[in-house]
């Protein structure tokens, strides 16, 4: 996991670590905190960089190698009860909108980003230039949802890229950079990027669980 600070510095930790941290200062405030028990992820990127199957292993379903092409929106509901992860005993009924990635689909999807509270771009690691549609994404999504909506990078296809993920870090960095210095989260100084595999169930509950830990926090900054 890469978090870039408010100092534009990376920092490198684990998904874990950084959970387990969210989790220490929410139960810190628990009693203070305000929860909204309905929130809605957007799950957006380019065609093909996993944002389906990343949700499905969420929701406890198999991995199945085969693209299948999203057409315009698919939409799940999970209900996260948050007393096993930060002792708050209130259950959240997340909403998911897994949009095509496909140029012909985006004017089909601008009604969709309505109510966006927090949103996961994705990315498949296997092919960086997914990057490059990133800042595309966040101005679309904070155009239609009519405000600057928090948002997380997930790196998807971890077990694609094997040894070669400690060179690719460099250009992974700069991407970041580019990143935050145009879109500027004025909810939260740092960017976070995640890596996961979903053929591995690699990070998958923590990426999610990282999101919505998150969105409690800015729910009551």
């Amino acid at each position: 996991m890469l978090i870039v600070d408010k100092q534009d510095e990376i920092v490198k930790t684990s998904e874990n670590d950084f959970l387990n941290e969210i989790k220490e200062t929410i139960k810190g405030k628990s009693s203070n905190l305000r929860v909204r028990t309905n929130v809605k992820f957007i799950i957006a990127g380019q065609g093909a960089v996993g944002k389906t199957t990343l949700v499905q292993r969420y929701l406890g379903r198999p991995f199945h190698a085969q693209y299948l092409v999203t057409l315009g929106v698919q939409t799940s509901v999970v209900s996260v009860n948050l007393e096993p992860l930060v002792g708050i005993q209130k259950t959240v009924k997340l909403q998911l909108w897994d949009l095509a990635g496909q140029p012909q689909f985006r004017e089909v999807l601008r009604p969709f980003f309505a109510g966006t509270d927090e949103a996961i771009f994705v990315v498949d690691l296997s092919r960086l230039s997914t990057f490059e549609t990133i800042i595309d994404w966040i101005k679309e999504t904070n155009k239609h949802n009519m405000k600057k909506t928090p948002f997380v990078i997930i790196g998807s296809k971890y077990d694609l890229i094997g040894n070669s993920a400690t060179s690719l870090e460099s250009v992974i960095k700069e991407y970041l950079l580019q990143i935050k210095e145009v879109t500027k989260d004025p909810f939260r100084d740092e960017l976070l990027f995640l890596e996961t595999s979903s053929k591995n169930d690699l990070n998958i509950s923590e990426a999610f669980e990282i999101a919505l830990l998150r969105d409690i926090l800015l729910t009551n900054r």
